[in-house]
C-alpha cells in the first residue's frame, strides 16, 4: 500500500489529548483503510493534518470500495453487524471516537461514498499549547 502524507505542522498548536489515546483512534482508522484495500491493485491512502482555526485535524483517505450504504447510518452510533466471513468486531471507530471524544474532540465520515472513505479525526486545541499523557 502506498501511503501518501501531507502533514502541516504548527509548533504554536497543540491538541490537548493523550499522545497514547490519540494513536490508538489513529490506528484504528488506519487499520481499516488498509483492510478497506486489501485486494485493490493500486492499493494508497493519504494522510493529512492542518490547523483549521482552533482545532487540529487529521484526514485518513482510501480508495477502496467505500462504506456500504447498509453501515453507514451505524458508523459512529453503534456496533456494526459483520458477516462470519469478515475480519474485526464492527467497534472500531466507535472506540476511536471514545478516545478521541474524551478531549473533547470528534470523528466524522466525511465521504462515505463508493469510490474510498474520508474520516476526520477533529480536536480542539489548547489555549496553553499544553498536550496531556
Amino acid at each position: 500500500i502506498k501511503l501518501e502524507c501531507d502533514l502541516q505542522r504548527d509548533e504554536a498548536a497543540a491538541a490537548r489529548a493523550s499522545e497514547w489515546w490519540l494513536r490508538q483512534a489513529l490506528e484504528i482508522v488506519l487499520d481499516n483503510a488498509q483492510t478497506a484495500m486489501r485486494d485493490q491493485p493500486d492499493a494508497r491512502i493519504a494522510i493529512s493534518s492542518r490547523r483549521n482555526g482552533n482545532t487540529a485535524e487529521i484526514r485518513v483517505r482510501d480508495w477502496g470500495p467505500g462504506i456500504p450504504e447498509c453501515r453507514r447510518a451505524d458508523l459512529l452510533t453503534r456496533p456494526i453487524k459483520k458477516a462470519e466471513d469478515e475480519e474485526g468486531l464492527g467497534v472500531g471507530l466507535l472506540l476511536a471516537q471514545l478516545y478521541v471524544t474524551a478531549y473533547n474532540g470528534f470523528i466524522k465520515v466525511e465521504s462515505p461514498g463508493p469510490e474510498g472513505a474520508t474520516i476526520l479525526i477533529a480536536l480542539p486545541l489548547s489555549e496553553s499549547g499544553q498536550t496531556t499523557q
